[in-house]
């Protein structure tokens, strides 16, 4: 309505399979949003995740950007109307900072906030525990290929903490060594790591290192 455009919630355009209250939407459904953006016709579609896969937003018919941060939201250029889509590992501040960025770029920017709060919420826990604990590195627990658990090693890293990323306690046991030297250990986990496979970890840690703190 003013200058700065307009800002529409598509999460709440349930009749294209959307809903604000589905915590656990997945990537795998980034198609059905973008065809939803791409029905109320934008003239561009960013989305905030470089590391997002293009083969289906290529089948839409529409200017496509996939940009990681607001320098490369910066770089976009203006449109009448511009659909923002958020990987659902991305935190809500950047899709804020995104947005905001957007909304001076076109008279009309529609959002799909796809953002799964549980997911946000681990990753706060994790930032807590490498900010405040003064850890001496972190073993994080979860499939290499899960994009949950690359968003917690990149945070830990970011922190300028150490990190040994396992898949099992296999892998732990073969790279044993690196908890030398280390008094303090913490211990994360992407979402869908079996709580038994934490307690083998936390197990084989305690009876590496004598009086490590865990």
């Amino acid at each position: 309505d003013n200058a700065q455009g307009a800002l529409h919630c598509e999460a709440d355009n349930t009749q294209q399979g959307l809903s604000r209250n589905d915590s656990t939407y997945a990537t795998g459904n980034a198609q059905g949003a973008l065809h939803c953006e791409a029905d109320n016709t934008p003239q561009g579609l960013s989305r905030n995740d470089s590391t997002y896969a293009t083969d289906n937003a290529q089948k839409v018919s529409r200017n496509i950007d996939i940009i990681a941060d607001e320098h490369e939201a910066q770089q976009l250029s203006r449109h009448p109307k511009i659909a923002l889509i958020s990987q659902t590992t991305q935190r809500e501040e950047k899709l804020s900072r995104v947005a905001g960025i957007l909304v001076g770029k076109c008279a009309e920017l529609h959002v799909c906030n796809t953002i799964c709060k549980a997911t946000a919420e681990r990753q706060e826990a994790v930032r807590e525990l490498v900010r405040n604990n003064h850890v001496d590195g972190v073993i994080l627990i979860g499939g290499k290929a899960s994009a949950n658990t690359g968003k917690l090693r990149d945070i830990i890293t970011n922190e300028g903490v150490s990190v040994l990323w396992v898949e099992d306690d296999k892998e732990l046991r073969e790279n044993i060594s690196w908890l030398e030297g280390k008094n303090t250990v913490g211990i994360a986990a992407g979402a869908s790591t079996p709580e038994w496979l934490i307690v083998n970890i936390t197990s084989i840690i305690a009876a590496a290192v004598e009086g490590v703190q865990i």
